[in-house]
């Protein structure tokens, strides 16, 4: 069905191309991006393909993830929409090695081709691909040392105390890689710090700089997140900023060191705790439902329920939705951590039959790799087969994908073949009973978590002194796993 609208215009199923054009936006002396379209639709004229699409990236060869272009230009022949990709050159796909792989066998399994206009190869051919190995391994070399040059400048500059890239600062002068303070910016840098260590908001500041008729070394009114920037960057403090780390710069600070140290302390206090702060019974209850349960907002007092997930997300599935105290949850589980050293027969049960899964785990894993070994084997040997001649490479190509999709899938499976961690039950416990108490309760959860499955809670039994005790059934880590 795809193919009707192409017969209807005449053209052949296998003509149908798609120009991939792209140029870095950090090397401008690269051919232009209208060259490259020029010279792809001549080529294509001249071939009697017809152009379908056209689609641009003004990235580095270096990244993948972040280009549409070459993500889209892959799909059009994924989806039968089109039959080849012409590049300017082989680089202009990709420049890491294992991106180009990645688009060429995307572009071969779906039966489609790669042509170059300025790097014409026959790729059908075995010595073809070999060329086009070669200028790609080429292309990816060249990238590599253009990396390793820019590292090699970026660590010098850093040594030198030099900003990575210039650009002008606001508070400062610039006079090519030297910065010296402005007679009005720094001082009003200076007040912001002094402003924002004294309590006032990033807000309030972003208003203040306005108001002074300060504007930013854009040109532009001050906002929130440029005041957070130009402070967080430390460049007033004498400071460069790469990687997340500080260096010491050669400029001069237009602050002290006292007042970036008070800055810094500002922030960190200004940062907020995660939401959803473990509690001690964080994950392990569960509803009669099935559901788990979740804890309700708690109040100063530290009063809070545990309540069934359907009622807690808003739903209502659950027929009979179980919500338990915070506290008398909390009660039960240190009673129960208290009883552990008593139930030491049955963890010794449990520890034994952990030794004897782990040991089967080892086996299984054994099994796999044995398997593993076997099929890397198959795939050497029929890569001999294809050049001694002995197959074609329609056939090595049928087979290799097969034995590809089997290794995929047993790396796979020894993933998760994995043993658990060694852990003597009998050991741990009394190394992990000692001090539960006076743990945070965020210790506390891990603890509970190695000896626990889940705790199942049931309805009320009444308000008798204690019965409260009888809602909680607690599945332990040593409890057969379908209880």
């Amino acid at each position: 069905m795809a193919l009707a609208p192409v017969a209807r215009l005449g053209l052949h199923p296998g003509n149908r191309a798609v120009l991939y054009l792209r140029q870095s936006k950090e090397r401008e002396d690269s051919e232009s991006l209208e060259t490259q379209e020029y010279l792809g639709r001549e080529y294509c004229r001249e071939r009697g393909y017809s152009v379908v699409g056209v689609h641009v990236d003004q990235l580095s060869g270096r990244k993948w993830d972040t280009r549409p272009g070459v993500i889209s230009t892959l799909q059009l022949v994924e989806d039968g929409q089109a039959d080849v990709i012409v590049l300017w050159k082989w680089s202009r796909l990709s420049r890491n090695r294992l991106h180009w792989a990645l688009a060429s066998d995307r572009v071969a399994l779906a039966g489609g081709r790669l042509e170059s206009v300025t790097e014409p190869i026959d790729t059908s051919t075995a010595s073809g691909r070999f060329a086009r190995g070669v200028m790609t391994e080429y292309a990816a070399f060249q990238s590599e040392s253009m990396g390793e040059v820019w590292s090699e400048t970026l660590e010098r500059r850093l040594r030198k105390g030099l900003l990575p890239s210039g650009g002008d600062r606001y508070g400062y002068v610039r006079d090519g890689d030297t910065y010296t303070p402005h007679p009005v910016e720094g001082p009003a840098l200076a007040e912001m710090y002094q402003r924002y260590v004294s309590g006032v908001g990033i807000a309030a500041l972003s208003r203040w700089m306005n108001s002074q008729g300060h504007l930013t070394k854009r040109g532009n009114l001050w906002s929130q997140n440029s005041v957070r920037i130009t402070l967080r960057s430390g460049f007033g403090a004498g400071l460069i900023s790469s990687g997340g780390e500080y260096h010491p710069g050669a400029h001069e600070g237009v602050i002290s060191e006292e007042l970036w140290a008070a800055y810094q302390a500002r922030v960190a206090s200004n940062v907020r705790p995660p939401r959803g702060r473990k509690r001690m019974a964080s994950g392990l209850l569960r509803c009669i439902c099935g559901e788990r349960m979740y804890l309700t907002a708690v109040s100063a007092a530290g009063v809070g329920d545990y309540r069934c997930g359907t009622a807690h997300r808003g739903r209502e599935k659950c027929a009979q939705p179980m919500a338990v105290k915070l506290h008398l949850t909390e009660q039960y589980l240190t009673e129960w951590v208290r009883g552990l050293p008593d139930s030491t027969a049955l963890v010794q049960a449990a520890a034994r039959a952990e030794s004897q899964q782990r040991v089967r785990a080892i086996e299984d894993r054994a099994a796999i790799e044995r398997m593993i070994k076997a099929t890397k084997s198959r795939l050497a040997n029929l890569a001999l087969l294809l050049v001694e001649e002995r197959i074609n490479q329609d056939a090595y190509d049928a087979s290799a994908e097969r034995i590809d999709a089997e290794l995929a899938s047993l790396r796979a499976r020894h993933v998760r073949s994995a043993p658990a961690p060694k852990r003597n039950l009998v050991e741990m416990i009394p190394a992990l009973v000692d001090g539960f108490e006076d743990m945070p309760p965020e210790a506390q959860n891990l603890v509970l978590k190695q000896l626990i499955r889940r705790i199942n809670i049931t309805p009320s039994l009444g308000r008798a002194t204690g019965v409260w005790r009888e809602r909680f059934h607690v599945v332990p880590v040593w409890a057969p796993d379908n209880e």
